[in-house]
């Protein structure tokens, strides 16, 4: 079996092939709803739809199939793709924690699978792509997962190149989300870590410093400090 250790198991699912081939490519989803509800759709013999893995907003992963095992989710690609959907709607883009999440899925695909941490094009390749990048082979979902989750990709790959991503996305869950009009302990923390005036007031000049870090280390620079940011100050 190939069960990632750090995703809840919700399987088995009624809606899944046979064995999986060689697998050359992670493809992201969006859910177009939420967690609970996918979850609930895949557990539905009529949907005939799956995927292995489901990440919510907060950065909980599910798991349905086993990535031995063919999900659904993917068409013509199914027997070589490790599916990943993702609650929210195309149009949005992927919480902090859900990059984290999807980071720490990649790196896993990695060592259990071969499947190379690149960002691909080619349905023919090998590496990570979007749905509809598969075009109508994949079955023709053009708007999945969105432009701004395609526009995530590149930085949730560099940030596996050049970050340390730990074993699961349990690692960060003590720190919290900051953004500007935090105060308190933690925020004298992340002052501390940029190396700025540490008055424990995430103000306008600390989310500048934010947001210059993210750049530098190839994060989404939105000036909000999630597991992936404080990953990178190495908190």
């Amino acid at each position: 079996m190939a069960i990632c250790p750090f995703a809840q198991w919700h399987g088995p699912v009624p809606n899944k092939g046979g064995k999986m081939g060689k697998i050359n490519l992670g493809v992201v989803h969006i859910m177009q709803g939420s967690l609970s509800g996918s979850d609930g759709w895949f557990h539905n013999p009529s949907a005939q739809v799956s995927a292995h893995f489901g990440i919510g907003k907060d950065g909980t992963i599910y798991q349905w199939v086993d990535t031995n095992d063919i999900a659904w989710a993917e068409a013509n690609f199914n027997g070589q793709a490790i599916s990943v959907e993702h609650e929210g709607y195309a149009g949005e883009k992927l919480t902090d924690k859900q990059a984290w999440s999807l980071a720490c899925l990649m790196k896993w695909a990695r060592l259990a699978h071969g499947l190379p941490i690149r960002r691909t094009f080619d349905p023919n390749g090998s590496g990570w792509m979007g749905h509809g990048e598969l075009g109508n082979a994949g079955g023709g979902h053009q708007g999945c997962p969105g432009q701004p989750v395609l526009d995530q990709l590149p930085g949730i790959i560099s940030f596996l190149h050049h970050g340390q991503i730990p074993a699961g996305p349990a690692a960060s869950a003590t720190l919290p989300t900051l953004s500007q009009g935090a105060t308190g302990m933690a925020v004298i923390k992340l002052q501390q870590h940029l190396g700025i005036a540490a008055d424990g007031v995430f103000g306008p000049a600390t989310t500048a410093s934010v947001k210059m870090f993210q750049q530098t280390h190839h994060l989404l620079t939105d000036g909000v400090v999630g597991p992936a940011t404080w990953s990178a100050l190495g908190v």
